[in-house]
């Protein structure tokens, strides 16, 4: 059987490498959600008829939490995220299945408060309100989600699907968001939910429209090979609407 795989290399940890940004210095608030985001503060059912303030973890598909590109579903899927001891590079790769751990979740100087984990046997759907209420605090990188795809896929078939083969098919998204991201902080000069929003359905309908040989910017981001065309595209066309706003 395939071992589960753990950030770093040479037998040795590196929890940095799990996460594109953590805490409000780091993230961005035009940075789309997507699987793998955490959040501090969201009322959740508390199974005493009452709710709780949790932290929850996205677990869905960055696809499949949205109607249109950009607005999400009214319910999406979550998993709770507790305080757990940092796991080593055995117990990553052979045991504790149902968990995703994030370690040094916390810039903390308390080591009791910086390991957590995504437990997968505590699931809730919560709505967008409900997520853009509470606090995002990390996001992880695409080996991070990858390894949280592996982990919870395993978790739910027993099946050990390499990282590379979920990043093959993850890619194209992750450059998504990302150009999503640099679109929304160039016209959203606010920085309102509204504005972003309305700079993202932009970015969209650019991203969708039909080019030349019926590809649109969205299927050529697919292609490893066309994705610099598109950001170079892309920065462009934000220069024409920055200068003639």
């Amino acid at each position: 059987m395939n071992n589960l795989e753990f950030p770093g290399n040479d037998e040795r940890l590196d929890p940095n490498k799990l996460y594109l940004a953590r805490g409000d210095e780091e993230i961005s608030l035009c940075r789309p959600y997507l699987i793998g985001d955490v959040f501090d503060g969201v009322s959740v059912p508390n199974g005493a008829g009452g709710e709780k303030k949790r932290r929850v973890a996205i677990l869905q598909h960055p696809c499949s939490m949205r109607k249109d590109g950009v607005n999400l579903k009214g319910s999406i899927l979550v998993a709770k995220v507790s305080q757990r001891k940092a796991l080593n590079t055995d117990e990553w790769t052979g045991g504790y299945f149902g968990i995703m751990p994030l370690p040094e979740l916390e810039r903390s100087d308390n080591l009791k408060r910086r390991n957590h984990a995504i437990e997968f046997d505590n699931l809730y759907t919560v709505s967008p309100e409900q997520l853009e209420a509470a606090n995002r605090i990390a996001l992880l990188a695409p080996i991070g989600i990858n390894l949280l795809l592996q982990r919870w896929v395993h978790y739910l078939s027993r099946v050990v699907i390499p990282t590379f083969t979920f990043n093959e098919a993850t890619e194209p998204f992750y450059e998504e968001a990302d150009l999503i991201e640099e679109w929304c902080e160039e016209l959203a000069i606010d920085n309102t939910a509204d504005a972003i929003r309305e700079a993202g359905l932009s970015c969209m309908e650019w991203l969708r429209e039909a080019r030349p040989g019926d590809r649109t910017y969205q299927d050529m981001l697919k292609d490893s090979q066309s994705r610099s065309t598109v950001r170079k595209a892309m920065r462009m066309r934000l220069k024409e609407l920055t200068c003639s706003a």
